[in-house]
């Protein structure tokens, strides 16, 4: 391994920490908006008019999950779980962009991106500064 490599695998836990934690965040202000600011009767319209499957049912679901989950990924509980059901969202969300409103992978690259973000959270834990790690630690 080259001396970079070496210097910068020490920080490796801190970097998925900082992915975790602004993954987190960007979840939580997009439940923030979906819930306070469009107001869930224009989420569901919405997502009635892309299709999506129980409009009434999984706008708010979506909501709750990202306003909730996000919360709890910025603070790191419950990580590999959330990242898990999290990629599994995103996947639906970048098949309903990308063909289903047709606008192809380069309309869904945000929600693709989000897959393979929160499949990392899954397999690897929320790395540094998780409460988590701390709650398990004390116990």
């Amino acid at each position: 391994m080259d001396r970079l490599s070496i210097a910068l695998d020490q920080y490796k836990n801190f970097g998925i920490g900082l992915l975790r934690i602004a993954t987190g965040l960007l979840l939580l202000q997009s439940g923030y908006t979906k819930f306070f600011v469009w107001k869930l009767p224009a989420v569901i319209n919405s997502f009635e008019k892309m299709g999506i499957f129980l409009p009434q049912l999984s706008g708010p679901l979506v909501a709750g999950m990202e306003l909730g989950g996000g919360t709890l990924l910025a603070i790191g509980l419950f990580t590999r779980y959330l990242g898990l059901i999290f990629s599994v969202q995103f996947v639906v969300a970048a098949y309903t962009i990308s063909v289903t409103l047709g606008k192809g992978l380069a309309g869904a690259r945000l929600e693709t991106m989000l897959v393979v973000i929160f499949f990392v959270l899954a397999t690897n834990g929320g790395g540094a500064l998780n409460l988590g790690t701390l709650l398990r630690k004390g116990a």
